[in-house]
């Protein structure tokens, strides 16, 4: 490729970047053409040139600049749904083995993580609502204030916020629905600490 057509590729590279920065897709040879004045027929032969030459990849439909690369690029990691949680009383976790769902690396820290399916209205207030996908960092150690998937001395689970009574002097597990009492097991084990909610929006 000459420097003319080099000039004019990498300014179609240049209008392919703002327009999908304006559009979040890639504008078609059609509006390439329109846009920049010359075929689609040159817009075709510069985008395979500078795919052979790494410079985009392309296709013939998908048209990635490094820009548009580096936009939608993302590391994703595969955590099990390993059962749903009662956001009530404490009762034993449905096992679901074999589901996983895609979790963008950047939204986790390091550590293992599990999903459960919230079920019941005890954290409605808290924004976890039946049904919703609740990402949670394994570990047997939470701070008051966070929500954790916890067992109680019957191994029932339950998902609660960990606080401290002043009056009883002792951990309880919380809920987040005014019309729900605390729940005062006489031990409790933390499972996890909630870090994120998956839900479909209504």
């Amino acid at each position: 490729m000459n420097e003319k057509k080099r000039q004019a590729a990498y300014a179609m590279i240049e209008y392919i970047d703002n327009y999908y920065r304006e559009n979040r897709h890639t504008p078609s040879l059609r509006e390439i053409e329109a846009k920049l004045g010359f075929s689609r027929q040159s817009a075709l032969r510069y985008l395979q040139e500078l795919d052979r030459e790494g410079v985009v990849k392309y296709d013939g439909k998908s048209i990635v600049t490094p820009y548009i690369e580096k936009l939608t690029y993302y590391t994703v990691r595969r955590v099990q749904i390993v059962g749903s949680i009662p956001c009530g009383t404490p009762t034993v976790e449905e096992q679901m083995h074999g589901e996983f769902v895609s979790i963008p690396s950047e939204w986790l820290g390091d550590g293992r993580y599990f999903v459960l399916r919230a079920s019941g209205d005890s954290m409605i207030e808290a924004g976890i609502n039946d049904g919703d996908l609740v990402v949670i960092k394994q570990t047997d150690h939470a701070e008051y204030g966070q929500i954790v998937a916890a067992l109680d001395e019957n191994n029932g689970s339950t998902l609660k916020r960990l606080v401290y009574d002043k009056r009883k002097k002792r951990p309880v597990l919380h809920p987040e629905n005014s019309s729900m009492k605390d729940i005062c097991p006489d031990e409790i084990v933390v499972q996890g600490v909630a870090v994120k909610v998956i839900k479909d929006l209504p």
